[in-house]
């Protein structure tokens, strides 16, 4: 427990990290690195991924435009106090519905006049007023009006002209447009097609504290994978009682229907990385055909006490791996039947068998055969899937322990949804970075080629965290002599497969250092890999072979600092790597290599393993 607890102080002193030095905004994700992750996702995966926005941009740009006509009122040249007027609502306040809103007691004297005069409807100007009461207006703004009260109202002028402009470029949908455009979506769907959505709260733009909510769309459903433990429910929240979700099949957690003691279970606590647990639930329920979303989870419709029909998503075990509060894992463990240890605040569930009978009963008693039935079959097969279920559980928790990545300190942030979100950044960062460095002096060469040997790698690490070593293993050395004839070509699903295995090697030894050394080469680099040779020639020599998987067919574009060298060769044929993975993927390993141009350099390093 001791050395445990060492490795993982150990793994805090890095960047990612440090406490209170760590930065939460480093690792956030924003709406414009969203795009970029889900294009790449869509290139990698085949899944399809949509932020709000992209599918219904004529309502985007109406937005836009909106706002753009509030600027040019605020900022007109004739008539401005006006043109200004005539957007703003009189209120008495300070959370009035209109963003244009103007204090009745901090302008009572403007108020009192327009008042006065019959120039106000429903506390803004009426749109029928005449040239003469226009002009009226702006002349007793621009003479009568008091100093203070016209010192107030340029001020306020001020501060919308330039939250306008910033709106324009930083505005997307409000929550109503969202549901608007999810259901737009999902009239386009094929019985088939399933798509991921996020939610970005009227965000398009690189600010990183926003709160995003996701959300997949089927031709017939919309699931919400993941909820949030809020006493009282926030407006940016996507909730089966909004309007136009209420009337739909929308499932999500609703842990407020299975508890039956205590407050909802949460699974992230850390309020900085909410877009990273979207963008890997998507990820992990889409990828596959959806095998996770279809096999691994449960989609319940479930009368309740009120003979209510409610739609209950129960997630699959894998995504437990990311949660950063034992209590959750628990309340699910326990709703599918297992008996454990908890503590005086540990929420509990009802017993979901007896929710599915009770469901069962209403619905046919309501004449709702289908759901009677669909009742029926989810309890005649709950002990096989619980089991299941149960068994992918502890996978998952057996991966959060070895990341060491999690606290349950509810105060704290989720460190390993921290580092998830590093590498979706990458991702995105990486191409940017390569091409800095590209530009650099040749006196900066020997930091060029490590830095791009290291960029190169985060654009290839998409299954670092959850890969796990599951191909069998072929006995014997590598070879280099392979023959030319009707070699069939390296398959993407065995390409993956490689990269997936040497990531979790990766990971594998991140959590079983303990050496000081390791340590302090964690703290300037990320990602470590820290077996056999030196740490820098591991570092290129994995790069190296992990870009020479992604640039299978175009081997001859790699910069000069990107190919095999004798020593990278030595490095991957060494120790604990090529024996736990190398060694496994030998003919993939070596028809990279026959296919590499600087193979006649390194066509003897069998020799040295």
């Amino acid at each position: 427990m001791r050395e445990k607890s060492k490795r993982k102080a150990q793994f805090q002193a890095s960047p990612i990290g440090a406490i209170p030095s760590f930065d939460e905004h480093e690792t956030s994700l924003d709406y414009v690195k969203l795009g970029e992750i889900f294009a790449y996702y869509r290139n990698k995966l085949g899944i399809r991924l949509i932020r709000n926005g992209d599918f219904n941009t004529p309502v985007l740009q109406a937005n836009i435009k909106g706002f753009a006509a509030q600027l040019d009122a605020v900022t007109a040249k004739t008539f401005p106090y006006y043109n200004f007027l005539k957007i703003c609502e009189f209120s008495d306040s300070d959370k009035s519905k209109s963003h244009a809103h103007l204090l009745t007691k901090e302008l009572n004297e403007l108020y009192s006049f327009l008042k006065s005069k019959g120039f106000l409807e429903n506390n803004r100007l009426k749109e029928d007023l005449k040239s003469e009461q226009i002009l009226e207006i702006e002349n007793f703004c621009q003479t009568n009006l008091s100093a203070q009260a016209k010192a107030k109202l340029e001020g306020r002028r001020k501060r919308l002209s330039s939250d306008f402009a910033s709106k324009m470029h930083t505005c997307c949908l409000t929550k109503e447009q969202a549901i608007d455009e999810m259901l737009d979506i999902q009239k386009s769907l094929g019985e088939d097609e399933m798509v991921g959505y996020v939610f970005t709260n009227n965000v398009r733009s690189q600010r990183s504290n926003v709160h995003f909510e996701a959300v997949i769309i089927t031709k017939h459903e919309i699931i919400k994978p993941v909820e949030w433990g809020f006493d009282k429910l926030p407006k940016e929240i996507l909730d089966h009682t909004d309007k136009g979700l209420n009337s739909a099949a929308f499932f999500s957690p609703r842990a407020d229907l299975l508890s039956d003691e205590g407050r909802p279970p949460q699974q992230q606590v850390d309020q900085s990385h909410s877009g990273a647990l979207c963008v890997l639930y998507l990820k992990k329920l889409l990828q596959g055909n959806g095998k996770a979303l279809f096999e691994d989870s449960l989609r319940i419709p479930l009368y309740d006490e009120n003979n209510k029909l409610n739609y209950v998503f129960i997630p699959p075990p894998n995504i437990m791996q990311y949660s950063q509060n034992d209590k959750f894992i628990k309340f699910y463990q326990m709703l599918m039947g297992r008996k454990v240890e908890i503590s005086s605040d540990q929420p509990t569930p009802h017993d979901l068998q007896q929710l599915l009978l009770e469901s069962r009963i209403r619905a046919r008693l309501l004449g709702d055969h289908k759901t009677a039935e669909l009742n029926q079959n989810l309890i005649d097969k709950f002990d096989t899937f619980s089991e299941k279920w149960l068994r992918g559980c502890d996978e998952a928790c057996e991966k959060r322990d070895a990341m060491l990545f999690i606290d349950n300190d509810e105060t704290s942030y989720n460190i390993y949804l921290a580092y998830a979100a590093k590498r979706l950044l990458d991702k995105v960062r990486s191409p940017k970075e390569e091409r800095v460095e590209q530009d650099s002096t040749t006196g900066k060469k020997q930091k060029k080629e490590q830095e791009a040997t290291n960029v190169l790698l985060n654009d290839s690490q998409e299954h670092a965290v959850e890969a796990r070593v599951n191909a069998s293993q072929k006995e014997g050395p590598p070879q280099t002599s392979i023959p030319q004839t009707d070699r069939p070509s390296i398959s993407s699903q065995a390409k993956e497969k490689f990269k997936e295995d040497l990531q979790d090697y990766v990971f594998k030894r991140m959590s079983e250092a303990g050496s000081h050394d390791f340590a302090a080469h964690h703290r300037t680099k990320i990602i470590t890999l820290k077996f056999g040779y030196s740490a820098e020639q591991k570092i290129a020599a994995v790069n190296k072979l992990i870009y020479a998987l992604d640039m299978q067919d175009k081997l001859e574009e790699r910069p000069k600092e990107m190919k095999l060298t004798e020593t990278d060769i030595g490095a991957l044929t060494t120790s604990r790597l090529y024996e736990n993975v190398i060694k496994k993927h030998l003919e993939l390993f070596n028809q990279i290599l026959e296919k590499l141009p600087e193979n006649h350099k390194v066509d003897n390093f069998s020799h040295d393993i």
